[in-house]
Formats: structure tokens, C-alpha cells, sequence
């Protein structure tokens, strides 16, 4: 339904991509990028119970996780189909990975400003 439709054409498509790689299409065997997401999906999971940030960010990089597992599993690639004008190519889950990890890295930053202050 989104593919192909052209919204202000010099700047902004929607076109369909796999990407079969990792991220800035990093050369990486399949099994391996599975096995990572793997891993991460577990860590995230572990750092949710463990309340190691806010549960949002969690929630977030989870997401991110499953939605790029599942279109690795079934489509052997992830589906990108957001297009800015030839910069760069993304999807829906890679907004949630970009916004998971800035409250993750906020909640570090308030967190070691209180440790530092608690010191002196």
C-alpha cells in the first residue's frame, strides 16, 4: 500500500527496500545477524526485568528487535521503504531503535549527574 508512492518527490519517497545486511549495509552472514538479534532481544529482555532503564526505552529496543527479526526470518532482509531523497533509507522499527536509545541515554546522563552530585 505504501510502496512507490511519491510524497514531495525531491525530498521524501516511500520505495521498497530489503536490506540483507546490517546497519549502513554491513556485509554480515545470516546466521550471524540472527544470532545477534538473538542475543540483543535477551539482553533487552533481561535489562526490562531488571528495570536497568526506563521501561519505555525498553519497550522501544524490543520492538525494534522482533519487528527486524520477523522481516529477517520471513523476508531474509528487513523491508525498508522510507526514503530521504538518496541520504538514507529506514524503516518504522529503525525510529524505535533511534528513539529507545535516546531515552536509554538521557535516563544515563540525569543518572550520572545525580551520582556526581551525590559525591560531592
Amino acid at each position: 500500500m505504501f510502496y512507490n508512492n511519491r510524497l514531495w518527490e525531491d525530498f521524501f519517497l516511500l520505495e521498497p527496500a530489503i536490506n540483507r545486511w546490517i546497519s549502513f549495509s554491513m556485509n554480515m552472514s545470516w546466521g550471524l545477524i540472527i544470532g545477534m538479534t538473538i542475543v540483543a532481544l535477551a539482553l533487552f529482555i533481561v535489562m526490562y526485568d531488571k528495570k536497568m532503564f526506563p521501561r519505555m526505552a525498553i519497550i522501544l529496543l524490543i520492538a525494534w528487535t522482533l519487528g527486524n527479526l520477523y522481516d529477517r526470518i520471513i523476508y531474509y532482509g528487513v523491508r525498508d521503504f522510507l526514503v530521504f531523497s538518496s541520504w538514507f533509507i529506514f524503516n518504522v522499527a529503525d525510529v524505535l531503535l533511534f528513539v529507545g536509545m535516546a531515552i536509554a541515554f538521557v535516563h544515563l546522563i540525569q543518572y550520572n549527574k545525580q551520582k556526581v552530585q551525590w559525591i560531592w
